[in-house]
C-alpha cells in the first residue's frame, strides 16, 4: 500500500532483479524475508542508486 504497488507487481519486479543478478536476492524465514548472501553484497549499491534516485527527484522538483 505505501508504494501503490500491487502484489504482482511487486513479485514480477523480484523476479527480474533475481533473473538480472542471478540468484535470489531474498529468502524466506521464520521471521519473514532475509537478505541471502548475494542480497547482502548488494544491498550498499541499491541504496545508493536509491539516494541518488531521490536526489534527482528532489532536484527536478517531484516528489521522491
Amino acid at each position: 500500500d505505501a508504494l501503490h504497488l500491487t502484489q504482482g507487481a511487486i513479485s514480477a519486479q523480484m523476479r527480474r532483479m533475481q533473473q538480472l543478478v542471478g540468484g535470489a536476492v531474498f529468502e524466506k524465514s521464520p521471521s519473514g524475508s532475509v537478505l541471502t548472501g548475494r542480497g547482502k553484497f548488494l544491498d550498499p549499491y541499491a541504496r545508493r542508486i536509491l539516494a541518488l534516485s531521490d536526489q534527482i527527484m528532489a532536484y527536478s522538483g517531484a516528489a521522491a
